[in-house]
């Protein structure tokens, strides 16, 4: 399979590789929709969303001489077809009753607009509004700003590594959430220079195309954006961490 080579990290992009197989039967209209409702409510160009599903994914770069890529498979994918040649890719989100036992769970295989937008539903069901009145004016406060949520799932998505198996997680405890992904820090990344060092990505293809979707920016401004939608809102910032490989 051919590879398209980072010269911003120095690996290869795996989601840059091409499938064997006809775009067609690999993608998802679900998720082609979903895809351009999220991709609308963040005022992507209007004739950019109105191509249809073969010509968004070109136009994208996301299909190389007829043959969908990878970051194509996990931006419009079916089930079967991510089964079949992203076997290692999968998200769950936990609810967390201790370190060890859970009480409910969501998981699946489904493309990333729509996993996306399962795990906020998921997640939003256990955070709670606050309302706090000043004078004639009520404001309402989640106890997680949704921006937050949003901003560390597509960075769990787009910095995965989807060569090693096992789930994007997000595990939802009584007094913390944690969203994680396989894959470490790269380029010289670590959790003490993130908010200043500069972007680099593991899957440079996914991201370009979801960058000009309007779904994450260009500019590594996901992370500030969690970190500000917290600190705004006088809450803690958050813990970013690596163990080992992810």
């Amino acid at each position: 399979l051919r590879r398209k080579f980072s010269i911003e990290t120095g690996e290869t992009d795996y989601t840059a590789s091409t499938i064997q197989a006809t775009v067609e039967e690999l993608i998802s209209p679900t998720a082609m929709e979903k895809l351009r409702t999220h991709a609308g409510r963040e005022k992507a160009p209007a004739d950019l969303l109105r191509l249809n599903d073969r010509e968004l994914l070109q136009t994208l770069g996301l299909i190389k001489g007829n043959l969908l890529t990878r970051a194509g498979l996990l931006i419009a994918g079916n089930d079967d077809a991510m089964k079949k040649f992203l076997p290692g890719y999968r998200w769950s989100r936990l609810k967390m009753e201790s370190d060890t036992r859970y009480s409910n769970q969501i998981e699946g295989r489904s493309a990333l607009p729509i996993a996306l937008e399962r795990l906020e539903i998921s997640i939003n069901m256990d955070n709670p509004i606050t309302t706090l009145e000043q004078g004639l004016f009520h404001f309402e406060y989640r106890i997680y700003p949704e921006i937050a949520i949003r901003e560390a799932l597509l960075n769990a998505f787009c910095h995965a590594d989807f060569q090693i198996a096992g789930p994007i997680m997000a595990k939802q405890y009584a007094d913390r959430l944690e969203i994680s992904n396989n894959g470490g820090f790269i380029a010289g990344i670590t959790a003490n220079n993130i908010l200043h060092h500069p972007p680099a990505s593991r899957n440079p293809l996914l991201v370009e195309a979801l960058t000009r979707l309007r779904l994450v920016n260009r500019s590594n401004l996901g992370i500030s954006r969690i970190y500000e939608a917290l600190l705004i809102e006088g809450k803690e910032p958050p813990c970013i961490r690596e163990n080992s490989e992810s």
